[in-house]
């Protein structure tokens, strides 16, 4: 209780104070809020342990709200900014499809199994997941620059932070999956049971041809570029469901 009611001291502080010293102040309540599972794991070790059982549904949960928000967002801007042209709704329909590829890598492949039985890995899980939903989020921003310019080159920097953060997304899932129970595998997939080996190859190969998608695509228009990379996401989901082909 005493380093919770610190830590919101320090935010009343920085909210009263003048702006040179409230984003200091800011940083620093926030480094405080995310190491507070690693200060107080001793005294969480006292308590009565809690199930992780449907830890990572919850997470999975949250993750839909993130996309859902990308979803609705982007057909409001597609329907009040001004008459979507064909190549507009096309761009926004190939969004979609990434958005929900994101969702089936994350929600199918890596949710819905319980936490390693470790402090370590709780550790892992929950602070991999933070950049892996502010992945989505930067993803979901790009993918709107992209709907609104379906026929013309987007800037470099929004191509880098679309490929970018899908890149990131996909990776991020991939090491939290390392964090849970491994999933049963049919005979033929048993071989990606090795936790490294699958973030490598299911998620570790689609990231990196989403950076090279954001290399070779300099100069192209939004729809080339959405459909290479809804091209890369759907690798991702095949290779993720190969080892359960035969169960």
């Amino acid at each position: 209780m005493r380093v919770y009611g610190g830590i919101a001291l320090i935010w009343l502080a920085a909210a009263a104070v003048p702006v040179v010293w409230r984003v200091p102040l800011a940083v620093v309540a926030v480094v405080l809020d995310l190491a507070s599972p690693l200060l107080l794991a001793r005294l969480q070790g006292e308590l009565g342990r809690f199930s992780g059982e449907h830890l990572s549904d919850r997470f999975g949960a949250f993750f839909l709200l993130v996309l859902g928000q990308i979803i609705v967002v982007t057909v409001l801007v597609m329907t009040r900014l001004r008459l979507p042209s064909v190549a507009d709704v096309t761009a926004g329909a190939l969004s979609f499809a990434i958005t929900f590829e994101m969702w089936w890598i994350y929600v199918d492949h890596v949710v819905g199994r319980p936490l390693r039985r470790s402090n370590l890995w709780n550790a892992t899980w929950t602070y991999v997941n933070i950049p892996l939903f502010m992945a989505a989020t930067a993803f979901g921003a790009a993918a709107l620059t992209f709907v609104t310019r379906g026929e013309q080159v987007v800037p470099d920097p929004a191509r880098w932070v679309l490929a970018g953060s899908f890149a990131v997304a996909l990776l991020l899932s991939g090491l939290a999956e390392l964090a849970l129970e491994p999933m049963p595998m049919s005979r033929r997939g048993s071989w990606l049971q090795l936790g490294w080996l699958r973030l490598g190859l299911i998620h570790g190969l689609p990231a990196a041809l989403s950076l090279l998608v954001a290399l070779l695509a300099h100069g192209l228009p939004s729809i080339p570029l959405l459909t290479a990379l809804s091209v890369v996401g759907l690798l991702a989901v095949l290779l993720g469901e190969f080892p359960r082909a035969s169960l």
